[in-house]
């Protein structure tokens, strides 16, 4: 498996979902090769046979030239319990604000025999280094030269100190290269052509650890379930650790000459979900479509990049 860092040459707007940066590199992908190359791998998901998994952008710092990685905790939690005091309540208050655990841990975790929500909670808070700025803009009427007052908006930016995002790629690595080699020149992301969203790319190799006889599995992408994928969860809601999460996206102007385009609403787990693995089952996950724009049909990728625990 293959660990892409994105190591910021300037703020950025957002984190990026494992469906994002699918869209952002297949529409690179079909400038450079065309949209009869683009549709072949689409329709090689859409036939259950990904050619490449990807997860979601988390975090990463270096200090003295050591990465440590940070991905999100798993959602595993315990039977409700009463708060009987304030050490009760301020404990329960810690473990809700710990939102990742570093790689170290992660593997710790899933090479437990006894895997379990205890240690979890018993796991120190992880820090990151993040700042977050609102910048103020404006529209300016080009007919008029002027700014109305519901013109004037903002757009938070992201600054990480001594580090960067990172994703994890599963499958061919040469069907990305070139998009990601774009990246590397143009940015990635909204206002990419402002100076928003650069990034040194580096690539290479990360080893997670296979489990023996594996019974859930942590979901790392925007995961959109089948109906048959629905229906066993349906029928195992006691193995269930997840948090959904909604999407409505844009197809902006400069896709489309001067219209803009708005995606369904998409509702899908989020990184860190913890499910039950399903019998005989490669692939969690499809691909759905979200908008169709002429003769193009705009997809969202809801495989899931996951990793095996056994509970």
């Amino acid at each position: 498996m293959n660990i892409i860092y994105l190591i910021p040459k300037s703020s950025y707007i957002s984190n990026y979902d494992s469906d994002f940066l699918f869209g952002y590199i297949l529409t690179i992908l079909n400038y450079f090769y065309g949209v009869d190359y683009t549709n072949d791998i689409i329709k090689k998901f859409e036939n259950n046979e990904p050619p490449f998994l990807m997860s979601s952008t988390f975090y990463f710092t270096k200090i003295d030239n050591k990465k440590t990685l940070y991905f999100p905790k798993p959602q595993i939690h315990s039977e409700f319990r009463d708060i009987n005091n304030i050490a009760d309540y301020a404990e329960l208050k810690s473990i809700k604000k710990q939102k990742y655990i570093n790689y170290e841990n992660l593997l710790e975790l899933i090479s437990s025999s006894n895997f379990n929500v205890e240690m979890l909670n018993n796991l120190s808070i992880q820090n990151i280094n993040i700042k977050e700025t609102s910048t103020p803009h404006s529209r300016i009427n080009r007919i008029t030269n002027s700014t109305a007052q519901e013109s004037f908006y903002h757009i938070d930016e992201i600054f990480i100190k001594d580090g960067g995002l990172f994703f994890l790629y599963e499958g061919d690595l040469k069907i990305i290269e070139p998009a990601l080699n774009f990246i590397n020149h143009h940015g990635l992301g909204a206002d990419a052509s402002t100076g928003k969203g650069n990034f040194k790319i580096e690539i290479s190799e990360i080893s997670i650890p296979q489990v023996e006889n594996p019974n859930y599995f942590i979901n790392l992408s925007s995961y959109y379930p089948t109906m048959e994928e629905v229906e066993f969860f349906k029928n195992n809601p006691q193995n269930l650790f997840y948090e959904i999460v909604q999407k409505q996206g844009k197809i902006g102007v400069n896709s489309y000459a001067t219209k803009l385009f708005k995606k369904k609403l998409v509702s899908y787990f989020s990184p860190g979900s913890v499910f039950p693995i399903i019998p005989n089952r490669n692939y969690y996950g499809t691909i759905k479509e979200v908008s169709s724009i002429y003769d193009t049909s705009i997809k969202f990728n809801g495989y899931s990049l996951n990793i095996k625990i056994r509970l």
